[in-house]
């Protein structure tokens, strides 16, 4: 086990953490600022911000698929999923956003 340190980001309203299968990368969804926090996470347990990415209304809960290749984000504030292609050095690239989920819709899993 690893004591991980914190790392300030200047975002408001932290919700999920989510961390690739390798552990080298962490996101935080920040309800309150609207953003998704990027982190790198080293064998120590120390963490880096590596940036925010602007995530539309609400993130709430976040899950990675197995492989860590794709992001999948529920936006409260939209009743949407937002869906991002993860990069090698930890980047987010959103690739489409799903709407129409039930108003108050929480939780996501993916595979």
């Amino acid at each position: 086990m690893i004591a991980i340190e914190t790392e300030p980001t200047t975002q408001s309203a932290a919700c999920w953490i989510a961390l690739t299968s390798d552990g080298a990368y962490v996101y935080a969804t920040n309800t309150g600022s609207n953003t998704i926090s990027r982190f790198s996470l080293d064998s120590n347990g120390d963490l880096t911000l590596l940036g925010q990415t602007d995530s539309g209304a609400s993130p709430i809960d976040m899950d990675l698929t197995g492989d860590d290749s794709f992001a999948y984000v529920v936006n409260g504030g939209s009743d949407s999923i937002s869906v991002y292609a993860v990069g090698s050095d930890g980047s987010l690239t959103l690739l489409q956003t799903v709407t129409g989920l039930p108003a108050a819709a929480l939780g996501v899993a993916a595979s």
